[in-house]
């Protein structure tokens, strides 16, 4: 009976023993966490995934490509989780780290900019997607049955307040590339700036319903305290590493950039700031004061050297008066004595002698050209005549490109006739607005119909036809052959059934082309709107319409009161002018469809990439006619205004009217108009057609300038008159002169053309130079 007693004790105590280890080895474990979920349970073909329900421990991730995705994107999960050096213990499978990863890789690229908000974003969908302690922060809510087992439809995630506001700060000012707007507004679902706050963002991220991109409801839960205890079971919030933006996650990386992270801004030294002090005499102002006594003084020491001035020439003049016998001889009464030559100064006597040798070298130059008219004649015409053969080189310049370069385009903007808006509800809230009159679904339609017709438009180019496809700018090819086309009905993917899709539910309108219309302009990259559609934001190419870029005549952001529509195609451009033939010849059908498009309930103006270079030919063209009118009215004017008709006879009318000087005079400008654009081509630079037209205008502008003032010095020193640049009216007019005394009339047309001619060099001189300087400074052909 003892025996049995002891052995039945024993036996208990063993009991005993072995319920406490197992006690004991459960709550260390239940300490250390384990999985709430692993592997995928949902369907190939489903669009959201769900994870399989999994209470256990966490197993090794085998897969070799997983694992790099892995060190890639968790290098702080799976540092001190490896077996043997090489297998990481985790509660995700091979499968479950390739959806998280396209997941994403659909979000980092609005984070590149900011190495350490792209690091904390990871850490938090890392956390929860593979960490073996996922027990500890998350709690499941919800699960659904399907049929690879019961997968997960709703969690509890637990964070430290530090955790997530560690990530929400390092993120919060990263712009957007595409958009150079905060990132943070398009996660916050459309919310701007600060109106994006941590809870708002953490609500978004997990709400299906705000959120189409969440695949199932994640509640983000954030506490102080580093363990609390939810239904009687301790839990510990995530509090994984975060960086903040001002620094760098390695050696590899830099922290972000002043634009993306003001704490960085902030550490700049700052510049000194010094208080301005006001300087007063009195009540006026030590600027003014000094100004205004600057003045002062300069007045007065001009009046006190005006005085001086005039009280010395007084005292010469009295001495004069009375020694006019004793004046040297080239001095008349009343005039001063000539100066001595140490009276001069050196600069004085540099710009003389300058001065008397160019009117030295002119005054030869005018009596050559007197003499010799012939050989000045024919040597003037044989080197206009070679220069102007030039022209058969000449290239014009006509592409836009090469003139002001900027990107290739057609655009349209369209515009309601019925300019009066409408008021309509927004089934999904029944909250009214006052829609602009662009949103009418007839007017949608009619852009939809006038954009498929011109993505249909054909040219034949080479005997091949050539569409908008085969020249437009496709940013997902080969994925997506689209063209990008930024349009409002691109909202709905150019697609009329979508544009006329409603969603009922039980007899009830919850969503149409308005609700979807209003999601997408609040947030313009969704992929799946807030509506009952799910529909996608994106354009066909794959890309996001921006609504400033498709709409117009709106007020600040206000693009629900939009009164035009704008449709933007992209064209590929190249430098290689062969290689936009195709572009160039579609766009002269593009134009001449537009031109001949009539509607009754829209207006459209329009401009393709050619436009200006068919407007620059057609504007050059056309104003030919405007230079020979111009051409003929100044040889008119040069008539009326230096004939001389005071006659005694008919018999020197041809020659006293100046009719063959006006006629010849315009000749040599249109002949010296050629002549340099000839000379031009010899050397290689190609012209504009805008060039040609100014050039003429300009050159007649200074040829008739230099006619009169010739001729008038010629008619005023006793109707004596000679022209030094058009050779020819010398040979016709310098038989005729009435000099000073004996004066013979080369030696008339040597003086008024030493007297004349330094200023029209020195006014040639200004115009070439501030011409070559535009040249120079790269101004472009236009200038």
């Amino acid at each position: 009976m003892n025996f049995l007693m002891k052995m039945l004790f024993y036996r208990c105590g063993l009991f005993l023993t072995a319920l406490l280890v197992v006690r004991f080895q459960s709550a260390e474990a239940e300490n250390d966490g384990h999985c709430v979920w692993y592997k995928v349970c949902s369907d190939k073909d489903a669009e959201f995934k769900k994870n399989c329900l999994y209470n256990g421990t966490p197993q090794p991730l085998l897969d070799k490509k997983a694992i790099n995705t892995v060190i890639s994107l968790c290098p702080d999960l799976v540092g001190v989780l490896m077996i043997d050096d090489e297998n990481p213990v985790l509660c995700c499978d091979a499968e479950q780290v390739e959806i998280l990863d396209k997941s994403v890789s659909t979000v980092l690229p609005y984070f590149s900019r900011c190495p350490s908000c792209s690091r904390n974003f990871l850490q938090m969908w890392c956390q929860s997607t593979c960490s073996p302690k996922q027990s500890l922060f998350m709690e499941v809510t919800d699960t659904v049955n399907e049929t690879r087992g019961i997968s997960v439809s709703g969690v509890h995630y637990l964070m430290k307040e530090e955790f997530a506001t560690g990530i929400f700060s390092s993120c919060r000012n990263v712009l957007d590339p595409s958009t150079n707007q905060r990132a943070m507004n398009i996660m916050c679902g459309g919310l701007m700036d600060d109106e994006c706050t941590v809870a708002e963002w953490l609500d978004f991220l997990g709400n299906p319903s705000k959120n189409p991109m969440a695949p199932f409801e994640i509640v983000f839960e954030r506490y102080k305290q580093a363990s609390v205890n939810i239904s009687g079971k301790i839990m510990y919030p995530l509090n994984a590493t975060v960086f903040s933006c001002a620094q760098a996650t390695d050696n590899n990386t830099t922290p972000c950039s002043c634009q993306d992270c003001p704490t960085v801004c902030s550490e700049m030294i700052p510049y000194p700031s010094y208080e301005k002090k006001r300087c007063f005499i009195g009540h006026m102002d030590c600027l003014v004061f000094v100004a205004l006594l600057t003045c002062c003084s300069v007045i007065v020491v001009i009046v006190c050297i005006a005085v001086v001035h005039h009280v010395l020439l007084e005292k010469e003049a009295v001495k004069s008066s009375s020694l006019n016998d004793k004046m040297p001889i080239g001095v008349s009464c009343g005039q001063q004595a000539l100066l001595n030559a140490d009276d001069v100064s050196s600069c004085a006597k540099i710009g003389a002698w300058l001065e008397n040798k160019i009117e030295d070298k002119f005054h030869r130059w005018g009596v050559f050209c007197t003499r010799h008219p012939c050989l000045v004649f024919f040597f003037g015409i044989t080197v206009s005549l070679i220069c102007t053969s030039g022209l058969c080189y000449m290239q014009v310049t006509t592409d836009p490109v090469q003139i002001c370069p900027f990107y290739r385009i057609e655009q349209l903007i369209i515009v309601p006739r019925n300019q009066t808006q409408f008021v309509a509800a927004d089934p999904l809230d029944n909250v009214e607005f006052h829609w602009g009159p662009v949103f009418r679904k007839e007017f949608l339609h009619e852009i939809l119909q006038l954009q498929k017709q011109i993505e249909n438009l054909t040219v034949q180019v080479e005997n091949k036809p050539v569409t908008l496809k085969d020249i437009c700018v496709q940013p997902l090819a080969p994925e997506k052959t689209e063209c990008l086309i930024q349009s409002v009905v691109s909202y709905f993917q150019s697609n009329a059934t979508n544009l006329d899709d409603e969603y009922y539910e039980e007899g009830f309108l919850l969503s149409n082309w308005l609700s979807h219309l209003r999601s997408c302009l609040r947030n313009p990259i969704q992929v799946m709107d807030t509506t009952m559609f799910k529909m996608s934001c994106l354009g066909e190419y794959g890309g996001p319409i921006f609504p400033y870029v498709a709409l117009g005549g709106f007020e600040g952001s206000d693009y629900i009161s939009s009164k035009a529509a704008i449709v933007t195609i992209l064209v590929n451009n190249y430098d290689d002018p062969k290689a936009n033939e195709k572009a160039q010849a579609w766009e002269k059908i593009f134009i001449n469809f537009i031109k001949n498009y009539k509607s009754d309930n829209l207006s459209i103006s329009f401009k393709a990439e050619r436009s200006i270079e068919d407007e620059i030919e057609r504007e050059s063209r056309s104003d030919v006619s405007t230079i020979l009118i111009s051409y003929c009215v100044m040889f008119v004017y040069i008539v009326l205004a230096l004939g001389q008709y005071d006659i005694r006879g008919y018999n020197f009318l041809h020659l006293l009217s100046k009719i063959l000087l006006g006629l010849l005079g315009v000749m040599i400008v249109m002949l010296s108009v050629v002549s340099s654009l000839g000379f031009f081509a010899y050397v290689g630079i190609p012209t504009t057609l805008i060039s040609i037209e100014v050039v003429p205008f300009l050159v007649l502008a200074v040829g008739v300038d230099n006619i009169f003032i010739l001729v008038q010095a010629f008619q005023v020193e006793f109707f004596c008159f000679t022209l030094l640049s058009y050779f020819c009216i010398i040979v016709i007019l310098s038989k005729r002169g009435h000099g000073k005394g004996n004066e013979d009339v080369e030696e008339q047309i040597g003086r008024i053309t030493a007297e004349v001619v330094p200023t029209m060099l020195l006014c040639a001189f200004i115009n070439a130079s501030g011409e070559s300087f535009f040249a120079l400074c790269g101004f472009g052909d236009i200038f």
